[in-house]
């Protein structure tokens, strides 16, 4: 099963156009920080097992979540990535 690829780099490119040469960061104080997203995005392509595909889901609603909360994104942007993925078969 495929990630949402689109998704994944619409969320990557607002965290590095809004948080200039930032680096994953996999251990962090809080799972809002912009470098623990970016090593989450950094991560979902590799989460294949059948069993990670919910985590997959879990991550990017979480970092979607931030995202917004941050004002970095809005529904409409979020929305409209996640149906382009859906309609090019990825799940």
């Amino acid at each position: 099963m495929k990630y949402y690829p689109e998704t994944v780099v619409l969320f990557t490119e607002i965290l590095e156009r809004n948080f200039p040469g930032l680096k994953p960061q996999r251990e962090a104080i809080k799972t809002d920080e912009p470098g623990h997203l970016l090593w989450m995005l950094k991560n979902i392509p590799s989460l294949n097992a059948k069993d990670d595909v919910g985590k997959r889901g879990r991550w990017l609603g979480h970092i979607n979540g931030v995202l917004v909360a941050k004002k970095l994104l809005d529904n409409r942007q979020s929305k409209k990535a996640i149906k382009r993925d859906k309609k090019n078969g990825y799940e």
